[in-house]
């Protein structure tokens, strides 16, 4: 019995034994990132943050659904692409990264692109009647429109970064007002915009439309209409002479009052364009130094200078102004340049003016024969003393001068001579009294048709130190005089080459001014 007694016990100790031992665990599932944040610029691109956990696997989600961000897995890596950011402000977005009860959030952020402003245009422009204008506005930002200088004229009637533009408003400008302007300010981040608001006024002169601007009529009339003109004829034109028409504008001008365009069929552009101003009072102010200033301001220069008559050259538009008399005024024509491929001289050969008008001794004919024959010219003709009673007198020489570059050339010699009533002394006879230099090519000097110095020629006689004066003759070319070696020279279009048929071409007449060399 107690042999049995001793088994049960040992029996139950056993089983208490092993009753009482805990029982075994799973262990909790871990994760970890190796960034909890990861920061992209503007540019955006690609970045991986390394993920462990246990178990092995894992999953990631974003918060949102953001189209500018893209998430994948890769083993033990999370790879993140981000597109660049267009906007000015900058963004984030979050990513769940779970492992079973296990979870991680990662954010993402990326800054903005500097802010960018576009103006549509960056100067507005106003008739004299004024009124509403928009002006476009796009940006990846926000900003703000200001006017600068508290001007009464103009103001901003609406401003919306939504609709992406402003809207300005510009009151009318008041008969005899003068041009004004204002200044409005786009103002963001990334700096400031400057946009130039112009009215039209009342100006005492005015110029004709650029021509290279006046492609129609049409343009023409909407031209002269913005800036305050009212068209009150207009000419068909006639189709025999190839004439499209004309049209005549009243301006705003107190001294130019109207203002012609004139035009064919075949011209792009206007073929003259013509302004009548008459009257004493405005006479006078077309002939002042104001309006001499004025065409300077806008690039013309003076060409031509003659009592009755004043040539300006700028690089679109020659003027040729036309004075008569305080009844019938002064007559404005503007003719557009005609662009063509000319030679162009290089320079003036100053040698023959210093050698031969220059000496100190006197040259004549014998003189100037052995001087081109040392140059290589060739004696081309003689003319003879035109007075039958002194008839045996060299009167002219013409030389053809050898190689000269781009033109042909020919040095044309007047000679002093006899003539009834005015005797010279033997000793002064066949003196060289001036020369011209005839070039083939009359486009160097002068434009077609009018014979407007070009303005090429005009910068190269003001390069080699030649000044226009003023000529009293009414009837003769413009003269300039070079102050250092007291010569002149008189460009002409219509140098007489052969007295038999009348042929001529253009020329430069050098002479030495004799009142400054007596």
């Amino acid at each position: 019995m107690n042999k049995t007694l001793l088994l049960i016990l040992t029996a139950l100790t056993v089983l208490s034994i092993v009753s009482c031992k805990p029982s075994e665990k799973t262990a909790p599932a871990s994760l970890e990132l190796s960034l909890s944040e990861v920061s992209f610029s503007n540019d955006g691109g690609e970045k991986s943050v390394s993920v462990s956990s246990s178990p092995a696997e894992w999953k990631a989600i974003p918060l949102k659904n953001y189209d500018w961000l893209g998430v994948k897995q890769d083993q033990g890596k999370l790879l993140l692409h981000i597109d660049a950011n267009p906007n000015a402000t900058s963004r984030v977005a979050a990513i769940m990264v779970m492992a079973q009860e296990a979870r991680k959030v990662l954010r993402v952020k990326q800054d903005g692109s500097a802010t960018e402003v576009m103006v549509e245009q960056q100067e507005l422009a106003f008739s004299l009647s004024g009124g509403k204008k928009n002006l476009r506005i796009d940006s990846n930002g926000t900003w703000t429109a200001q006017l600068e200088g508290g001007q009464d004229w103009v103001k901003i009637a609406l401003q919306s970064v939504e609709l992406k533009k402003v809207v300005i408003d510009v009151a009318p400008n008041e008969q005899g007002s003068a041009p004004r302007e204002a200044k409005l300010k786009i103002v963001s981040e990334g700096g400031e915009q400057i946009v130039l608001i112009k009215q039209m006024g009342v100006t005492r002169f005015l110029l004709p439309m650029p021509p290279a601007e006046a492609t129609s009529k049409e343009v023409i009339k909407d031209f002269e209409v913005n800036r305050g003109g009212v068209v009150f004829f207009e000419n068909t034109g006639n189709s025999e002479y190839n004439l499209e028409g004309g049209i005549t504008v009243a301006t705003q001008s107190p001294v130019m009052s109207t203002i012609e365009y004139w035009y064919y069929r075949d011209v792009k552009t206007y073929k003259e364009a013509r302004v009548t101003v008459q009257g004493a009072r405005v006479y006078q102010e077309i002939l002042s130094s104001d309006f001499d200033t004025y065409l300077k301001e806008h690039g013309y220069r003076l060409t031509y200078k003659i009592p009755s008559q004043r040539d300006y050259r700028s690089d679109d538009l020659h003027l040729r102004m036309e004075i008569v008399d305080e009844e019938d005024g002064v007559i404005l024509r503007f003719f557009p340049v005609v662009k063509t491929n000319r030679p162009t001289l290089v320079g003036f050969n100053m040698v023959p003016i210093k050698e031969l008008l220059l000496s100190d001794t006197p040259k004549t004919f014998k003189d100037i024969e052995e001087w081109e024959k040392a140059q290589g010219s060739e004696l081309i003709r003689t003319e003879m003393n035109p007075s039958s009673a002194y008839k045996n007198q060299i009167w002219q020489q013409t030389y053809r001068v050898k190689d000269h570059p781009n033109h042909t050339v020919m040095r044309i010699y007047r000679y002093k001579c006899n003539y009834p009533g005015n005797p010279l002394p033997e000793n002064r006879v066949g003196e060289v009294a001036y020369f011209t230099e005839v070039m083939d090519k009359p486009g160097v000097l002068f434009e077609e048709d009018n014979f407007t110095i070009t303005r090429e020629f005009s910068e190269l006689l003001e390069r080699e130190g030649f000044k226009l004066i003023e000529n009293n003759d009414p009837y003769s070319n413009p003269e300039y005089l070079r102050i250092t070696d007291r010569v002149k020279v008189m460009p002409d279009p219509y140098v007489i080459t052969n007295p038999d048929t009348y042929e001529s071409a253009a020329g430069l007449l050098w002479s030495v001014d004799l009142k400054t060399n007596e």
